[in-house]
């Protein structure tokens, strides 16, 4: 009988254990894939072209979270994603853990934003260009300034486009 085994107790423990587990929650892989799918649905509902840059804005604005993996308070991600040469006019909030953070943003189309003494809660403005022809590689680097440091820093983005 299930209940009266160790190993079957011990199972049971290991899925209840499991089943109660916080979500990790999104990467940024998957956040910024989430905001490219959402910009490629938006300019095909906008009936735009494919074949020519935008011109104008879509008028659409998506919100993504992320976790940042820290290793001794710094954490570094990089993606490459494809947003149809829009321009992204983005607000990064760190969430948590409580802390003061600095780092940098960067496109390979030229955005780029530095900060330092951001506490978290704070909003960071920054304009990030895409490219129209292929993708476009978001970089993020961020450094926790005080102890304790974090292994992880929660992120919402919410860019405009």
């Amino acid at each position: 009988m299930m209940g009266k085994t160790p190993w079957a107790a011990l199972a049971l423990a290991v899925l209840a254990l499991g089943l109660a587990a916080p979500a990790q929650g999104k990467d940024l892989h998957q956040a910024m894939k989430e905001m490219a799918a959402d910009i490629k649905a938006q300019h095909q509902a906008a009936g735009r072209s494919n074949k020519t840059p935008p011109t104008q804005s879509l008028g659409s604005t998506k919100t993504v979270s992320f976790i940042l993996p820290m290793k001794a308070g710094q954490g570094r991600d990089s993606v490459s994603q494809d947003c149809l040469g829009y321009t992204l006019r983005c607000t990064a909030v760190v969430r948590g853990p409580h802390n003061i953070y600095s780092g940098k943003v960067a496109t390979s189309e030229g955005g780029k934003v530095e900060f330092t003494g951001k506490k978290d809660g704070q909003p960071l403005e920054m304009t990030l260009p895409t490219a129209f022809w292929g993708g476009t590689t978001f970089s993020l680097f961020m450094r926790a300034q005080r102890e304790p440091f974090p292994e992880r820093a929660e992120v919402a983005l919410t860019c405009s486009y």
